[in-house]
């Protein structure tokens, strides 16, 4: 069943500029940092160095630097994968893994349902779970490729990768530690709650029953008091792996990720209470950075647990035998 938004609605979201970004700059940064330095020692010591903290955390916002005014259509083209509006993705499910099937599946439905054709597109519903799925597979093969030349698993494996020696291995953990930040943005991106739920710019379910509000100001708002808070050391990397749960790996990336953007779409009534009790216009409140610094702590150990699977998932000759679709669970 879909759950119809009004034209206004579906306006508003798709046009708000203020949903460029989810966490700033330093969110972005921080949230990598917590998972690059809380990776299992049984990862490899090149992913685990000082170096590899810094430059998975400097990748955090990497997506965000692809403006519109110096790469237009990158940006504008890439936009859909910073967000998963679960509540409209809902009508779509069960969702294929595959993107290319998803465009399809929406397709589909535009035939069937015209009246709500403006809110069954890839623009409206977001594509941030297939572009995690994507940039993980791109870590796993990476692995892979180092496993080879570290000869964790037969050389036949890289055959068709010839030549290929030790004398790669810098270049080969660089791409490890360029896919490993890439893929932190996003994951960063669905701990933002209002980055995964269809009010992401401001109350746009009919059902208002606590009168949160409608401005599509709150997104920014939220970033720019949580961007002050980690400035003024409210909210740090400790503060955030003190909040992480240890260290897994997870069964399935692409259902996992959904269920990630379930349980963090769900806390956007949070932050438009937080808003209604004027914490997010004025300076923050200590119940505000906890809840936040909590968010971000999902969102690192999900990034770590993604990183430490596709470790262990390059050991396998093929990738795990999984169902085509995905049903997306109520919320």
């Amino acid at each position: 069943m879909i759950k119809k938004l009004t034209s206004a609605a579906i306006c508003l979201l798709l046009l708000n500029p203020q949903l460029a970004g989810a966490w700033s700059n330093r969110g972005h940064r921080l949230v990598n940092q917590a998972a690059a330095e809380s990776l299992p020692a049984d990862m490899p010591a090149f992913m685990r160095s000082p170096r590899a903290v810094g430059e998975i955390s400097y990748l955090g916002p990497e997506p965000d630097r692809w403006r519109p005014g110096t790469a237009p259509d990158l940006s504008k083209s890439s936009s859909p994968d910073h967000i998963f509006r679960y509540e409209a993705a809902m009508a779509a499910s069960p969702l294929p893994r595959q993107r290319y099937e998803y465009l399809k599946r929406l397709e589909a439905l535009r035939q069937q349902h015209p009246e709500q054709a403006a809110q069954l597109t890839p623009q409206f519903t977001g594509t941030l779970p297939w572009q995690v799925e994507e940039v993980y597979q791109r870590l796993v093969s990476t692995f892979i490729v180092y496993r080879i030349v570290q000869g964790d698993v037969p050389a036949a494996r890289g055959t068709d990768m010839v030549p290929l020696g030790k004398a790669d291995l810098p270049y080969i953990e660089d791409a490890a530690l360029f896919y490993a930040g890439w893929l932190g943005h996003y994951v960063g991106d669905g701990c933002m709650p209002l980055h995964a739920s269809v009010n992401s710019a401001g109350w746009v379910e009919k059902s208002n029953p606590k009168g949160y509000t409608a401005s599509g100001s709150i997104h920014h708002n939220y970033e720019v008091v949580t961007d002050q808070a980690i400035d003024d050391g409210k909210i740090t990397a400790k503060s955030i792996e003190s909040e992480m749960h240890p260290a897994r790996a997870v069964p399935d990336s692409f259902a996992d990720t959904l269920t990630y953007l379930r349980t963090e779409g769900g806390f956007a009534g949070d932050v438009y209470g937080f808003e209604k009790q004027g914490a997010i216009a004025a300076a923050g409140t200590a119940a505000l950075d906890s809840f936040t610094a909590m968010r971000m702590a999902e969102g690192a150990a999900m990034l770590r647990d993604l990183i430490y699977s596709a470790w262990m998932q390059s050991k396998d000759d093929k990738a795990p035998n999984l169902p085509m679709t995905v049903v997306l669970e109520p919320r």
